[in-house]
């Protein structure tokens, strides 16, 4: 239950990106970067706050917790696109990939593919894109149940969440990076 509750939670996060909102000038490294750091504060903010209770109550902020989580990682995404003039290319496929290339590198490899200096992107359709959630979420459910252990400890649970969610943002700011300061070039629907 609580799978299919994650897995369609994350269909919507990843259905509905977000309009970027850049603060200031995205000229350079530095800016992108800073966009980052803010994300990754904020979402490791939210993971400590929300696990702060502990026992049952910390179990039962898990799911509000990663849905946060996953909209300022979403938001971060729609944000270094923009920066690299690419917002108008961002697709679900690239949000997947940028989100969970470090946690389900097999299941999403295939939406997004490097050839020499550029980036190809593969258009799923929503059946296909459902399924690979659907699997992903799998994945998913079992990295947050190993997560949700630390919960049960007040204040070590409340660190190590906000510690794991702000590394965590941080390599999927370093995905849209590596993704973002390429070209990107989207591939047609495969019939």
């Amino acid at each position: 239950m609580q799978n299919e509750l994650l897995v369609q939670r994350l269909f919507e996060v990843l259905t509905d990106i977000p309009e970027p909102k850049l603060n200031g000038k995205p000229s350079d490294e530095i800016f992108v970067k800073g966009l980052i750091r803010q994300s990754a504060v904020k979402s490791s903010s939210v993971s400590a706050a929300l696990s702060i209770p502990g026992g049952v109550a910390g179990l039962l902020s898990v799911v509000p917790d990663v849905m946060t989580v996953w909209r300022i990682q979403a938001q971060m995404i729609s944000n270094i696109a923009a920066a690299y003039g690419k917002n108008s290319l961002l697709t679900r496929e690239q949000m997947l990939w940028c989100m969970f290339r470090q946690v389900g590198v097999g299941l999403v490899k295939e939406l997004v593919i490097q050839q020499g200096g550029r980036f190809l992107v593969q258009h799923y359709g929503k059946k296909n894109l459902a399924e690979l959630i659907r699997k992903l979420g799998l994945k998913l459910a079992h990295q947050q149940a190993l997560r949700m252990a630390g919960r049960v400890l007040p204040v070590v649970g409340s660190l190590s969440a906000g510690a794991l969610t702000y590394y965590d943002t941080h390599r999927v700011g370093k995905n849209a990076i590596r993704l973002y300061s390429r070209e990107v070039i989207l591939l047609p629907p495969a019939h």
